[in-house]
């Protein structure tokens, strides 16, 4: 587990006597790359200036898990927090290994000898080649940036803040960058990424955290995560958005008009999973009796991309998919997850009930966030669900209703296929009732279903085809008995 450098929780922001944030979250981890993504520059600047330690903090802080003493707070972010913009941190008129040298011990003020060799060893430490001999001022916008970043780990700053980056650095010329970067991480530095919505820079982050309306609205893994799509629905303009929803029947009209969905595997083999094959038609409910959590992980790698198919053939909407590298990349955003106990790990406790509606129809219907005839058609959807106030956090809810916001978001985003885990692992009646209900609402809705089940008990909670499998293989109904009732001798 990742050690946690830097957090903030439900803290109150303060610049100058005015408010830059409230209610708002932050945690950053050693060896992680964050991306953040602000709606404004004025939010982005006060970013910048919270990682300088120029604000008033009121609320949970924590440096390497210590609540610090207000009166050391600006020290504590200088130390931890390096901010590196288009033009780096640097000094113009001394050279590269002055810049890298000369502040990161007190005593190199006086034995300035030392800067030319000791920069060298940590270029050579990092794959860097620059020479230390030259001033910046000569230097290109990459080599400043490369020099500004061995200038960050000379120093010792744990947590190094790169912004609007791609204003001088291309695409190409960022991936020199990026190797550096994945080799400080392995180093124990984290990155804080913060550019424009529109830059390449960001692929490769390891989370991505949405600031709006002065406040921390989410932070995404990006496993699951199809972050440019999201990216470009979030922040169209209004001028190449997609037609406003009149009402709510737009949402159902958007479903019904789609391709009958239907997903068929043959011989599929990945790392975890062994010749799978079967077939769902639309609106097929299928229940996999899997015997052991490596065939759950399987699936669930199959379907984020982190496992490649190694051999085999999917079908996914009439389209065959010979030997697919990545499954989710090849399906697009035909098949989605709902993992274990949806209403605890889909949810984010800390955003309203209406964001967490929104956020993932995000990359279904455009411009989401920002019309006001959107909004009213998601409280309508949420009232209908026992949610009369939609702006109230998702943790003043109880679970079965969360449930209920959960699968209402598949509901209205009906991707072709969805697979479920565990759903009825819960052992409360009303999460379970609800879960039934739902699910019978998504088949209904012609979205094919996919459980994942672990219990031979639970499989006659609803009608469906059922195969079992165990160690990554699909076998037979004989062996599955034996496994679960023979006596062990």
């Amino acid at each position: 587990m990742k050690h946690e450098l830097f957090a903030l929780e439900s803290a109150s922001v303060t610049l100058n006597d005015a408010c830059v944030f409230s209610d708002f979250s932050m945690y950053i981890h050693e060896g992680e790359i964050l991306g953040i993504i602000c709606d404004n520059v004025t939010e982005q600047q006060s970013l910048l200036s919270l990682f300088s330690g120029e604000c008033r903090i009121d609320g949970i802080t924590r440096f390497k898990h210590r609540i610090p003493a207000r009166s050391t707070m600006r020290q504590l972010f200088g130390q931890t927090f390096a901010i590196i913009g288009s033009e780096g941190s640097l000094i113009s008129s001394l050279s590269v290994a002055e810049n890298i040298c000369m502040f990161s011990r007190h005593e190199f003020f006086v034995h300035s000898q030392d800067y030319r060799s000791r920069s060298l060893l940590l270029m050579e430490e990092y794959g860097i080649s620059l020479d230390p001999d030259q001033p910046v001022s000569g230097l290109n916008a990459r080599e400043k940036l490369l020099t500004s970043l061995m200038k960050a780990a000379s120093e010792r700053r744990k947590i190094i803040v790169l912004y609007n980056i791609s204003e001088r650095i291309s695409v190409g010329g960022f991936v020199p960058i990026r190797a550096l970067i994945r080799k400080m991480t392995g180093r124990g530095f984290s990155f804080v990424i913060i550019d424009s919505i529109d830059t390449d820079i960001f692929s490769g982050t390891d989370k991505v955290m949405i600031i709006r309306q002065r406040t921390s609205v989410a932070c995404f893994d990006s496993v699951f995560f199809d972050r440019k799509n999201f990216w470009n629905y979030m922040f169209s303009a209004s001028g190449t958005a997609r037609k406003e929803l009149s009402d709510m029947d737009r949402f159902e009209e958007e479903g019904e008009t789609a391709d009958a969905p239907v997903i068929s595997l043959r011989h599929v083999t990945t790392d975890l999973l062994k010749d799978i094959s079967f077939n769902a038609a639309r609106g097929e409910l299928l229940k996999i009796l899997c015997l052991d959590r490596r065939t759950i992980h399987g699936f669930r790698d199959l379907v984020s991309g982190t496992s490649s198919v190694l051999s085999g053939e999917a079908e996914i909407n009439g389209s065959i998919l010979r030997k697919a590298r990545h499954f989710r990349k090849s399906l697009r955003h035909g098949v989605c997850w709902c993992p274990e106990a949806p209403y605890a790990n889909s949810v984010i406790s800390t955003m309203s009930a209406r964001d967490n509606m929104m956020l993932p129809l995000a990359g279904k219907v455009r411009a989401i966030w920002s019309r006001k005839s959107h909004i009213t058609h998601i409280d309508r959807l949420l009232t209908e669900i026992g949610i009369n106030r939609p702006e109230d956090i998702a943790s003043d809810f109880p679970p079965e209703t969360l449930q209920k916001l959960v699968y209402t978001r598949f509901l209205v985003a009906a991707p072709s296929v969805l697979f479920i885990e565990k759903p009825f692992a819960e052992i409360d009646m009303h999460i379970r009732e609800t879960t039934i209900g739902m699910i019978k609402a998504l088949l209904a809705r012609g979205i094919t279903v996919i459980l994942l089940m672990t219990s031979p008990s639970t499989l006659s909670l609803l009608d469906g085809d059922e195969i079992f499998a165990r160690g990554g293989r699909i076998i037979s109904e004989e062996e599955m008995y034996r496994v679960f009732y023979e006596p062990i001798e």
